[in-house]
């Protein structure tokens, strides 16, 4: 099958300028199009501006994840998370530990700007849309080898999306309950 992004892709001189290319257009094409959205009326402009943050951390997001790395002669699936989790309780370095709250951390901003920009099953849609990006990004470090696919990374990136979706709720009430007073 013909895929021209992928033969692009391959074939590009500087990947790497490539990949920053597809990601600043990509930004800029959302950041576009929310704009005329809100200017036709169909969103507000709060919700534009959050709708265009949203997709500017999650290109960001995709270009550290995903595209900003080097691709790998192998590659390596790991299912089981209790593997991976086994493994750092007996590790001695800090970077494993680091590497596992960065993967959790990074999705706190996803969790929290879905939440703010959805009305109902707030948690619940930042959930599942932190979950779905994370699994996204897993299939494609493995498709593009440039990374390991590990279910440990969905379970933190997923649970980084919660805590961004608790915080987004706690933002909420707080603001609801200055605008009653």
């Amino acid at each position: 099958m013909f895929n021209p992004i992928i033969v692009l892709y391959n074939y590009f001189p500087e990947k790497l300028a490539f990949r920053v290319l597809l990601v600043a257009i990509m930004a800029a094409s959302f950041t576009a199009l929310f704009d005329l959205l809100w200017r036709k009326g169909w969103l507000s402009r709060n919700k534009s501006r959050v709708y265009t943050l949203l997709f500017l951390y999650v290109s960001a997001l995709l270009f550290v994840i995903v595209l900003g790395r080097r691709t790998q002669l192998y590659t390596r699936v790991e299912l089981n998370p209790f593997i991976g989790y086994q493994k750092l309780l007996i590790s001695d370095t800090i970077r494993d530990w680091g590497e596992t709250v960065l993967n959790a951390v990074a999705f706190v901003p996803v969790g929290f700007l879905t939440c703010v920009v959805t009305k109902r099953a707030r948690a619940v849609k930042a959930v599942l849309f932190g979950f779905t990006l994370s699994v996204l990004f897993e299939s494609l470090q493995f498709f593009m080898r440039n990374g390991y696919c590990e279910t440990r990374d969905v379970i933190n990136n997923t649970l980084g999306a919660l805590f961004g979706a608790v915080l987004g709720i706690i933002s909420i009430i707080i603001v609801s309950k200055r605008k009653a007073d």
